[in-house]
């Protein structure tokens, strides 16, 4: 039980370095694109067209009978799991390159180590936040 705890007492002890490299990553992910936070909507929206395509217009599949969501619309219906699952993948695959991006702070400051994955998850779930509340618009408006 100790071994959990204490990263996290760490990262706690921690917090204002983990809002700023939080904040860092937040600023620079899409800071030199032309669309900005633009792109973190059109890869799950890319996605979803052509799963929609190949799925909904090919094979013509529907949301499952029996799914108490209420859910009509089978692209809003993808966008249901591929927004979770897109968050997974994020999470996992920057907080596992999070050491070596940062290798150079890694080396020449004394900070615990686990603040950069923590960073980098917190971006994702801003990241998610935002698109999930889109997708709770859209499925009022559906």
């Amino acid at each position: 039980m100790a071994s959990v705890v204490a990263p996290v007492k760490r990262v706690i002890a921690s917090r204002e370095l983990l809002w700023n490299l939080t904040l860092r990553e937040l600023r620079t992910k899409y800071r030199k694109s032309v669309l900005g936070w633009t792109w973190s909507m059109l890869n799950p929206l890319a996605t979803v067209a052509i799963y929609s395509f190949v799925f909904g217009v090919l094979f013509r599949a529907e949301p499952p009978v029996g799914v108490n969501s209420g859910i009509k619309v089978f692209a809003l219906y993808l966008l249901c799991g591929i927004l979770p699952w897109n968050f997974f993948l994020l999470v996992t695959g920057t907080g596992m390159q999070s050491m070596l991006a940062n290798a150079g702070l890694v080396k020449k400051v004394a900070f615990p180590r686990e603040i950069l994955v923590f960073a980098n998850s917190l971006h994702g779930v801003v990241q998610f936040s935002i698109e999930m509340g889109l997708l709770s618009i859209a499925l009022l408006i559906a």
